[in-house]
């Protein structure tokens, strides 16, 4: 055990039971101290606080199995390029993990069972699950500057928007560099795609189009689009030279 880093951890467990915000908050703290990710990064993201919260080797206990992959369900970002999206992790029951060894625990059993009701706590809590405000696009929508997710908004006077999560401090968003992209009015975003799914809906012919326009490459990047034309015209080359040995 790195003494440094096992009084961090142990001060990371105390300071989230104590205080009442978010991961975020840790997130502050380590950067005050100057400490780095484990990859590396100047500035934790919540995602690695909370897998460092919730790792059971804290206590003395290492085991494997504790998550399972599972393909996608969405696209990070509409505006990503089509094909097979990133995989994703879904914790397995407790019951189903190995423990392949132990090691000098760092936290009680106890502390490590308060801090995971909390951190269960704060998830139903979080903004992405409010359900208070109703928004056609929830997750939808991607930022045309930066490629990253939008999250909805709703301010006090009860003006809706679509906000490129790039636009927050660089501590939320992750970026060095905050997004200069306006705000996207829900209201009219919405009622825009609303009618041209109406429009799709009500012209058959139009999901036609779109679908043979799909097979023929036209929703790919432009560099995939000119890789996929190269590879034509090469296999018509082919085609061509085989025909002219054939009749030779």
């Amino acid at each position: 055990m790195e003494p440094s880093e096992g009084a961090i951890v142990h001060a990371l467990f105390a300071r989230y039971l104590e205080a009442e915000g978010p991961l975020l908050g840790l997130a502050k703290f380590l950067r005050q101290l100057g400490g780095k990710s484990p990859r590396g990064n100047p500035r934790w993201s919540a995602a690695s606080l909370h897998g460092l919260l919730s790792n059971p080797a804290s206590t003395g206990k290492l085991s494997v199995g504790r998550t399972q992959a599972r393909p996608a369900r969405l696209r990070r970002s509409a505006t990503h390029p089509l094909g097979q999206p990133a995989h994703s992790q879904d914790p397995t029951p407790p019951e189903a993990w190995t423990l392949v060894a132990t090691v000098p625990a760092l936290i009680s059993q106890d502390n490590f069972d308060r801090v995971q009701a909390k951190l269960a706590l704060n998830k139903q809590r979080a903004s992405r699950n409010n359900t208070t405000h109703a928004y056609l696009l929830r997750a939808l929508v991607s930022c045309g500057v930066c490629q990253s997710a939008c999250i909805a908004r709703t301010t006090k006077h009860g003006h809706s928007y679509y906000v490129c999560r790039g636009a927050a401090q660089p501590l939320y968003s992750q970026h060095d560099q905050r997004c200069t992209a306006r705000y996207s009015p829900a209201q009219q975003l919405d009622a825009l795609v609303w009618q041209d799914l109406c429009d799709l809906l009500t012209h058959p012919e139009y999901m036609a189009y779109a679908l043979e326009r799909a097979h023929g490459g036209h929703g790919l990047p432009q560099e995939l689009q000119a890789r996929k034309e190269a590879l034509r015209k090469s296999q018509m080359s082919v085609t061509h030279q085989l025909e002219r040995l054939t009749e030779a």
